[in-house]
This record gives structure tokens, C-alpha cells and sequence, in this order.
């Protein structure tokens, strides 16, 4: 299967180590807005140096060769191109988030559906040790009537935009 990989940060590059160990997996290209930056991805990982780079994400749903992408991209970016994706015949791995709200996520489920394709979120969390742990102590606790739960996890991009740097989270 040819996927893309949307963004080339770090999630990028545990995203592409995991999936080579896949024999249906090919890596046939980024989609950076930089030349320099899809080539220092590339240039990173061995095996990859056929690997397409595209510059915009019309390129790459317009490709008859891309069957899937894995979109990496800040947050905010997230549902608008796994729609843009679904809408044109590709398969999406998105990253978590999907979405920024309901209305953005069942928009990408629309698309999924009309075309038929898959969209399936990145998300690891409740595979990890702790849930399984909360998952096992839950019954102790009775019959919950209510729960708040709350994920928090310090950015390791705010001290760079506390001083003075644009991350790519703040573009759209």
C-alpha cells in the first residue's frame, strides 16, 4: 500500500520506523510546504530515497499511485485534510486528534462513507499500562453516575514559543 506521510515531526518518524516493519507498507511520499524540510525526512531514513515529495496537498490527492496518507500535521489541521483525502478516493490514518469538535469528525465519517474509504485515529492511549490498571480497578469503585476525566501533558514546543518562535501549530 502507498501511503504519504502529511508533516515530518517527530511522530513522523515513529510513525515511518513502525510502519517499514510492514510488508504491505511503502513509503512513496511527504508532503512537507518546504522542498528542504521533506528532504531532511527523507535523508533521516533508510530506504526511502524514492520516496515522492509533494509541496501541496492538492498534489497529492490528485496522484493515482497514493492509496492512503498518515496525516501528522498541527491539530488544527487534522479534519480538514483527511476530508480533503477521503474526498479524493485515500485512506486515512489521522493522528490524534481527529478533530477540533463533533461537527468536524462527523464530517470526516461522511467522507469515509461517500468514498468508500477507511479512517482510523492514531490513538494509543488506551492501550497503555495505566488504562489497562484503571480498566481492572473500575469495578471496586461500583456503579460510577458521573466521571471527569483529564489529559494534560506540557508541550514540548512552549518554551520555544514563549520565546518568540512560530511553531507550525500557530500556521494554518
Amino acid at each position: 500500500m502507498n501511503f504519504v506521510i502529511i508533516g515530518s515531526n517527530f511522530i513522523s518518524d515513529t510513525f515511518l520506523t513502525a510502519a517499514q516493519q510492514v510488508s504491505d507498507f511503502n513509503f512513496y511520499g511527504i508532503y512537507s510546504r518546504k522542498f528542504e524540510t521533506a528532504q531532511g525526512f527523507i535523508n533521516k531514513h533508510q530506504n526511502t530515497a524514492q520516496a515522492k515529495i509533494y509541496l501541496t496537498l492538492e498534489q497529492v490527492c490528485a496522484d493515482p499511485q497514493v492509496d492512503a496518507v498518515y496525516i501528522a500535521s498541527p491539530n488544527h489541521l487534522h479534519a480538514p485534510q483527511a476530508i480533503q483525502c477521503l474526498q479524493a478516493k485515500k485512506h486515512v490514518l489521522g493522528e490524534k486528534p481527529s478533530a477540533t469538535n463533533i461537527f468536524e469528525l462527523k464530517k470526516i465519517f461522511m467522507a469515509a462513507k461517500s468514498n468508500n474509504c477507511c479512517y482510523m485515529e492514531a490513538l494509543m492511549t488506551p492501550h497503555l499500562p495505566n488504562f489497562q490498571r484503571l480498566k481492572e480497578c473500575l469495578p471496586r469503585l461500583g456503579r460510577l453516575r458521573k466521571f471527569h476525566g483529564r489529559f494534560e501533558q506540557y508541550s514540548s514546543r512552549y518554551d520555544a514559543y514563549l520565546e518568540g518562535d512560530t511553531p507550525n501549530w500557530c500556521l494554518s
